[in-house]
């Protein structure tokens, strides 16, 4: 698991789950296939396991997962709250479509 963290060009993405169960890996692969491309020299993806690192879901005020934080340096932030497979419909939401 990885910490959220700001990257140099300024948009990160970070996936609170609870544990690692397969419905949740499923997810982070789904994630990481399509926003790989997208992200790449642009941001990051990163996944926190709420189980092992609370004080992450905390600070960033997390209380339902699975929840895909997108942080905008300078812009905010967006978030997608639940059903994460259709992740052309969650790039769309983020404003992050191809």
């Amino acid at each position: 698991m990885t910490e959220n963290t700001k990257t140099e060009t300024g948009i990160t993405l970070t996936l609170f789950v609870s544990g690692q169960a397969p419905r949740n890996q499923r997810v982070a692969a789904a994630l990481e296939g399509f926003f790989g491309p997208l992200l790449q020299g642009r941001g990051r993806l990163s996944v926190v396991d709420v189980l092992q690192q609370p004080e992450l879901a905390e600070a960033a005020d997390v209380i339902v997962t699975p929840t895909l934080v997108a942080s905008f340096e300078g812009n905010g932030e967006k978030r997608v709250i639940g059903n994460l497979a259709d992740v052309e419909r969650v790039a769309v939401m983020l404003s992050l479509e191809p």
